[in-house]
C-alpha cells in the first residue's frame, strides 16, 4: 500500500491519502528486490544523517593478543576504505563511526574471526559489510570467478559468491541486500538476495546472472545448493546476522549444513581458511556453543551493556486489565510518531488490527473516558497528532501475511504512510525501522532476550524512544526478573508491584 500526504488541504483537515499500487508496479517492485539493486535516487532518498553514536564502553579479547587500533574518526575510517566505498558512506550521511564498527571494522579487514555482540540499532550491518565489500575490491577478487560487472547482464553461470551472509527472517534479508546495495553502489559487486515465499524464479534466474556477495535465509540457500545453482569455491566471509534469532528460531542444523558445505569447496579450490563473522544482540549459551565450533583463534567483541537495553529507551512497564489495553492503543493511535505493538499470536494480531480500524471507520477513536485518557496522558510525554487518522494508517504484518504484503508493510511505515503496525515477532528480528517512536508489548513475550528485541526496534542510531508493556498475570517470571534487572542497569523506574514479586520469591 502507498501513501500520499495531501498537500492541497488545511493544515488541521490535511490526511493520508490511499494511493492503490498498479499490478504491473507490484511486478516491478518484486522483481528490483528479488534480482537488482533500487536506482541511486531510491538507495539514497531516505537517507538521514546519521547521529553521532553514543559513547560506549567496549572490551576486546582474543586469544592471539594482537591488539588492533580501533578506528575513532571518519579520516582513520575512511583510510581503510577504498574510494567508491567511501563515496557511497558519504552519500548516508554518515558523521562518525559507531563503537562497534570503530572495533569490528580494522578486525575484520585483517581476515580474522569475530563475536561481535551489541545492542540492537547500533550499526552492526555496516560493520560486517563494509570490510567485507572492501575486501573484494582491493584484492580485486572478481577477476578470479570473472562474474560481470552489472546486475542485469547475460552471464549465464552458477552463482560464484565471496560472501555469504545468512539471515534470519526475509525482512532482515531483505533489509541486508538494500544495505549492501547502498555501500557498493558503482563498484561493480553484484549482491544477490534469496529467501522463501516468492520471487523463485526471479531469483534463480538472478544468481545464475553472477553474484558476489548473496544474502539469504538458510531455508532458501538450502534449496538453491540442492539445484546445484552456488559454488563455494571463492568464498571468503561467512556471516551469521542475528545468530541468537537464528538459533532460537531452529536454523541451527541448516547453518552447520551450508557451513560445512562452504568449508569442504573451499579447501578443495584453495586450501584457504574460511572467515567467520558472527553477530549478535544477546549472547546465550546457544551462541557461545556455535561460537565455540565455528570460530578460529576470534576476536571477542562486546559493545556497551548487552543485558540491558539502551539507556535512550523510556521503559514503562503496566499492569492493566484487558479493556484498558484496547483504550490504550486508541489513546496512543491519536498521538505523534509511530508505534509498533507486538502481539503473540496472529489471531491477537488479526483482532487488535480489526477493533482500531473499525474504530476509526466508525469514529469512535477519540472516545475515551476521561478518567481513562487523564491516566493514559501521566504515562510519558504524549503529543497529539493534528493529522486525521484513517483506517489504512492501521496495517499488521504477520506469518498471515504474504510477502508482498510485508513488504509494503515495512515500506509504508518507513515512509509515515502508518501510524501503528501490529505485528508478531516477525518484526522485532533486526528489522531496522526508522520512525519507531513507540514500541508496546501488548502481550510480553516468553524471554528476556524476545524482549530486548522487541524495543530494540526504538531508539536506534541514538535517537530517543519509548517502549511500553503490559504485564499479564501468567507472564514467565523469569522473563521479569530479567526485565527488572534491566530496568534498574538502563536507569528506568521499576515499579512497586514488580520489585514485590521477587522479594516474595527471595523470602520463600
Amino acid at each position: 500500500m502507498n501513501f500520499i500526504p495531501t498537500t492541497a488541504l488545511p493544515e488541521s483537515t490535511k490526511k493520508l491519502v490511499y494511493v492503490p499500487p498498479s499490478h504491473e508496479k507490484k511486478q516491478k517492485d518484486s522483481e528490483n528486490q528479488a534480482c537488482y539493486p533500487l536506482s541511486e535516487e531510491l538507495l539514497f532518498k531516505q537517507s538521514n544523517t546519521v547521529k553521532p553514536p553514543q559513547q560506549q564502553e567496549v572490551f576486546v579479547t582474543s586469544s592471539v593478543n594482537d591488539q588492533i587500533a580501533p578506528l575513532k574518526t571518519m579520516e582513520q575510517f575512511f583510510a581503510v576504505i577504498p574510494p567508491q566505498i567511501i563515496l557511497n558512506i558519504k552519500k548516508l550521511q554518515y558523521i562518525s563511526p559507531s563503537a562497534i564498527q570503530q572495533y569490528t571494522i580494522p578486525i575484520a579487514i585483517t581476515g580474522s574471526d569475530i563475536l561481535a555482540t551489541s545492542q540492537t540499532g547500533t550499526g552492526k550491518s555496516a560493520a560486517f559489510l563494509i570490510p567485507s565489500l572492501s575486501q573484494i575490491l582491493t584484492e580485486n577478487l572478481k577477476k578470479l570467478t570473472k562474474s560481470p560487472q552489472e546486475h542485469k547482464s547475460n552471464y549465464s553461470a552458477v552463482a560464484k559468491p565471496f560472501i555469504i551472509i545468512l539471515s534470519p527472517t526475509r525482512e532482515l534479508a531483505l533489509q541486508n541486500f538494500k544495505a549492501s546495495c547502498q555501500f557498493s553502489f558503482k563498484t561493480g559487486i553484484l549482491t544477490r538476495v534469496c529467501y522463501g515465499g516468492e520471487g523463485l524464479k526471479e531469483q534463480q534466474i538472478a544468481l545464475k546472472r553472477g553474484c558476489d556477495v548473496l544474502i539469504g535465509t538458510p531455508g532458501r540457500l538450502k534449496d538453491y545448493m540442492k539445484q546445484k545453482l552456488i559454488d563455494f569455491s571463492y568464498m571468503k566471509t561467512f556471516i551469521l546476522d542475528e545468530a541468537d534469532t537464528m538459533i532460537n528460531m531452529g536454523f541451527i542444523n541448516d547453518i552447520k549444513f551450508i557451513r560445512q558445505e562452504i568449508i569442504e569447496q573451499t579447501y578443495q579450490r584453495s586450501k584457504s581458511q574460511l572467515q567467520t563473522l558472527m553477530f549478535s544482540a544477546t549472547f546465550p549459551n546457544s551462541v557461545k556453543q556455535i561460537a565455540n565450533a565455528f570460530l578460529n583463534s576470534p576476536y571477542y567483541i562486546r559493545v556497551g551493556d548487552i543485558f540491558s537495553c539502551a539507556k535512550n529507551v523510556k521503559q514503562i512497564i503496566l499492569k492493566p486489565q484487558d479493556f484498558k489495553k484496547q483504550l490504550f492503543l486508541k489513546f496512543l493511535l491519536l498521538q505523534k510518531g509511530g508505534a509498533l505493538v507486538f502481539c503473540n499470536t496472529k489471531a491477537t494480531v488479526a483482532k487488535l488490527t480489526k477493533f482500531l480500524i473499525t474504530e476509526i471507520q466508525q469514529k469512535t477513536l477519540r472516545q475515551i473516558p476521561q478518567i481513562q485518557a487523564d491516566e493514559f496522558a501521566k504515562i510519558t510525554d504524549f503529543d497529539f497528532c493534528e493529522t486525521e487518522i484513517l483506517p489504512q494508517n492501521v496495517q499488521s504484518l504477520s506469518g498471515d501475511n504474504t510477502q508482498q504484503e510485508r513488504n509494503e508493510a515495512i515500506a509504508n511505515f518507513s515512509n509515515d504512510a502508518l501510524k501503528m503496525l501490529i505485528c508478531t515477532d516477525v518484526a522485532q528480528r533486526g528489522i531496522d525501522l526508522p520512525n519507531v517512536q513507540f514500541v508496546v508489548n501488548y502481550e510480553m513475550p516468553d524471554t528476556f532476550e524476545e524482549y530486548q528485541h522487541r524495543i530494540g526496534r526504538t531508539g536506534r542510531a541514538g535517537k530517543a524512544g519509548t517502549a511500553i508493556s503490559f504485564v499479564g498475570e501468567f507472564d514467565s517470571k523469569e522473563m521479569l526478573k530479567g526485565v527488572a534487572g534491566n530496568l534498574v542497569r538502563s536507569e528506568n523506574e521499576v515499579p512497586a508491584w514488580l520489585q514485590s514479586i521477587f522479594e516474595r520469591k527471595r523470602r520463600k
